[in-house]
């Protein structure tokens, strides 16, 4: 019985490889957040920036790839310019569904990408009144960076773009993910 020795070696860094492997596989699960930032727009009458709140949720099928799923109040902009106490204010908002795809960097950091598409809403204000509303359907994407700064919390950062109209709007935010 010479290769008893080794045929249960073999199977020790197995089964040691197999726990790894399981280890790892808790990178997947749901996740829920909200983050804070700044939204911009800067298209024909429309230079300006105001706060932007995002709520979203996911699910990360591994390592590397997931799905999610977000509603942002993307801020209200006023009209700069001759025309802008003629023109009405723009709020906006957007709910999206997103595929991102994910490369850890490092022990506890991961960047992301993500593309998908939104439905968004805007309701021209003038003070007193609502002018009128818009929606419709666009492409949004975006890129983060995400940091586990405990085992089911994680600090992001992202820049996200949502093609409203014929206007872009870029939101900066920084929040918090609580991971299942």
């Amino acid at each position: 019985m010479r290769y008893g020795r080794p045929i249960r070696l073999f199977a020790a860094v197995a089964l040691c490889g197999g726990l790894i492997s399981v280890a790892q596989a808790q990178d997947t699960g749901f996740y829920v957040g909200g983050s804070v930032g700044q939204g911009f727009v800067d298209e024909g009458v429309y230079d300006d920036d105001d706060t932007a709140f995002t709520g979203f949720v996911g699910y990360d099928v591994n390592q590397y790839f997931g799905l999610e799923a977000g509603y942002v109040d993307l801020g209200s902009y006023r009209p700069e310019g001759p025309a802008a106490d003629i023109l009405p204010d723009l709020d906006a908002t957007s709910a999206y569904g997103a595929l991102v795809g994910k490369i850890p960097f490092s022990r506890g950091f991961t960047g992301f990408g993500k593309v998908g598409a939104q439905r968004w809403d805007t309701d021209e204000v003038v003070p007193g009144l609502t002018a009128g509303d818009d929606s419709g359907t666009d492409v949004m994407f975006g890129l983060g960076v995400d940091w586990a700064m405990a085992p089911q919390w994680s600090l992001r950062g992202e820049w996200q773009r949502f093609a409203v109209e014929d206007a872009d709007v870029d939101v900066f935010t920084l929040g918090v993910a609580y991971h299942f």
